[in-house]
């Protein structure tokens, strides 16, 4: 297997370090992770092999179908290996395989993720593996939705072809199958509804309910006009590169954070915001943006590693009460920074808006936080070349806001936020710029 040589030129390089970054840079970003992804498959199957995992000659099978698949339908393989719960199952497999306790790793589940490409693109495959005692009710294909399994066998043998599945030659009326609910908006959003860590663990791949799957449209429909009408950079990004919503709970509000929205990221699920349902359509719209944000570098450190290994310094977070080691800190800062640009348009394309205090209370807030960060960071020794080119771009482009000059009510309450640790007091797990590991 060879994958391409991924090159970016450095005007893109400096386009994401700024915030940005368009369709073609994102595209670049897409392409490292796909052929990462690819890699990470075929290591998991190699090693599931060397150690005679259980799971191996299923592993191997399904590898080796996926080649197939891959030849005859390159699109659609690429849309199912980029979404976001394989790059979770890959990291979490491979991690498993060599622990101490390799037996928990489920390499077989490629075979699920083979069937999937074979369903996306109309295609025929059949696919076999064991399973286990604790084995729920249900498979996910990841992208597409669940398979519903008999009673308990020693295998699970799935049949695909022209676009529907079956299970042991079971009924083909639809009732072995459950689709993923989608969310559609104007302006290119598409996603589906689904749990990261379905491919992970089955007991995870419960569908999502009617009742959340209507907070959330209603949710994401407000906030999407919102983009699309104030911030259309952001929301192109986000239309090619989110396809994926977690719904998580809400928080309780409190004082300091009205609406208790919630939301954040995993490094190695690219493409999935966890969000939960509620908050005002600005508020909401501001966490896509800082999702995106994560997603992003997370990408790009793919390509270009942004801290030093081995380095355990950690530093202050302005939004964290703890202090955070240098991965997080600049993941955290591109974040925080890529939303100041979205605060600043959303106070003046919306100067008599009831939400302006709040946009102007934000962007305050956040200038400082971001520009005490990256000094910090750059005052160490543990960022790379290219770390350090990141963390002095943002750092340029945070000047640039430094120079706006803010009410002086806002900017009394940004500097009183500032005091508190978390953003704007908001719990830390709570858009705190770090990506958020949604774990079962």
């Amino acid at each position: 297997m060879r994958t391409p040589r991924h090159r970016m030129p450095a005007e893109s390089f400096l386009a994401v370090a700024r915030g940005g970054g368009g369709s073609t840079t994102i595209d670049r970003l897409l392409a490292a992770r796909h052929s990462r992804n690819l890699l990470s498959l075929r290591a998991v199957v190699d090693l599931a092999v060397r150690q005679r995992h259980p799971d191996a000659a299923p592993a191997l099978h399904a590898w080796q179908q996926l080649g197939v698949l891959r030849a005859a339908h390159p699109a659609a393989a690429r849309r199912i290996l980029l979404y976001p719960t394989v790059g979770v199952w890959l990291a979490d497999t491979f991690a498993a395989l060599r622990s101490t306790d390799p037996a928990r790793a489920r390499p077989a589940a490629l075979a699920q993720i083979a069937a999937a490409v074979a369903m996306a693109a109309g295609a025929s495959v059949r696919v076999e593996f064991p399973t286990r005692s604790s084995m729920p009710g249900r498979l996910a294909l990841p992208a597409l939705g669940h398979v519903l399994l008999p009673p308990a066998t020693s295998a699970i043998r799935l049949e695909v072809a022209a676009g529907a599945v079956t299970v042991d030659d079971g009924p083909t009326d639809g009732t072995s199958w459950s689709s993923l609910p989608r969310l559609h908006a104007g302006g290119g959003l598409d996603v589906r509804l689904d749990q990261l860590w379905s491919l992970v663990d089955p007991a995870l791949a419960g569908p999502v309910s009617r009742a959340e799957t209507t907070a959330l449209h209603t949710s994401l429909a407000a906030a999407w006009r919102v983009l699309t009408t104030n911030h259309r950079r952001h929301a192109r990004a986000l239309a090619a590169a989110i396809t994926m919503i977690m719904p998580v709970p809400a928080r309780s509000p409190t004082t300091d954070d009205t609406d208790g929205l919630v939301s954040g990221t995993h490094p190695d699920g690219a493409g999935c915001v966890a969000l939960s349902a509620g908050g005002d359509p600005p508020s909401v719209a501001a966490a896509l943006v800082h999702e995106l944000q994560h997603s992003k570098l997370a990408a790009l450190a793919d390509l270009f590693p942004l801290v030093r290994s081995g380095h355990d310094l950690r530093l202050h977070a302005p939004w964290r009460p703890d202090p955070r080691p240098l991965p997080a800190l600049v993941q955290g800062l591109y974040a925080h920074a890529g939303v100041l640009g979205f605060w600043y348009r959303q106070w003046h394309r919306e100067p008599h808006s009831p939400g302006v205090l709040h946009a102007q209370v934000e962007f305050g807030r956040l200038r400082s936080a971001c520009r005490r960060t990256a000094e910090a960071l750059l005052a160490t020794d543990g960022l790379t070349v290219h770390g350090r080119l990141l963390v002095t771009e943002i750092r340029r482009a945070v000047a640039h806001w430094q120079r706006v000059p803010v009410p002086r009510t806002a900017l009394a309450i940004a500097r009183r936020a500032g005091e508190r640790p978390g953003p704007g007091g908001r719990p830390p797990e709570s858009r705190t710029g770090d990506p958020v590991p949604v774990s079962p």
